[in-house]
């Protein structure tokens, strides 16, 4: 199968949007964050995904569109919350190297 460049170009321009945008620490309205992450990924969808808790952290894999989530059920039932700690569950090695070591060992 063969993909235009262009294609490719919008897909991944969109991708880097959404990402900086969920990424971001935007505080929106509730009503309208409500809203909007029936279609979208928000902000407050996808910090759970960063929960330092791990059921949650393997969670709200979607990217662009929230309906992935709900589908393949991977989606939280955690809200974000003031102060969430984000980062990895139980975590005390802080060693670069060994960190990035960390998604291939079997701990």
């Amino acid at each position: 199968m063969k993909f235009h460049f262009s294609t490719v170009v919008v897909f991944e321009t969109l991708v880097l949007i959404f990402t900086l945008f969920h990424h971001s620490n935007i505080a929106l309205p509730s009503r309208f964050e409500g809203a909007l992450s029936k279609a979208i990924i928000t902000p407050a969808i996808h910090w759970v995904h960063h929960h330092a808790i791990r059921k949650d952290t393997d969670s709200n894999y979607g990217t662009i569109f929230s309906f992935w989530d709900p589908l393949f059920r991977t989606k939280s039932e955690t809200q974000r919350f003031q102060n969430m700690k984000i980062g990895v569950e139980n975590l005390k090695d802080t060693n670069f190297v060994r960190l990035m070591l960390a998604p291939f060992s079997r701990n």
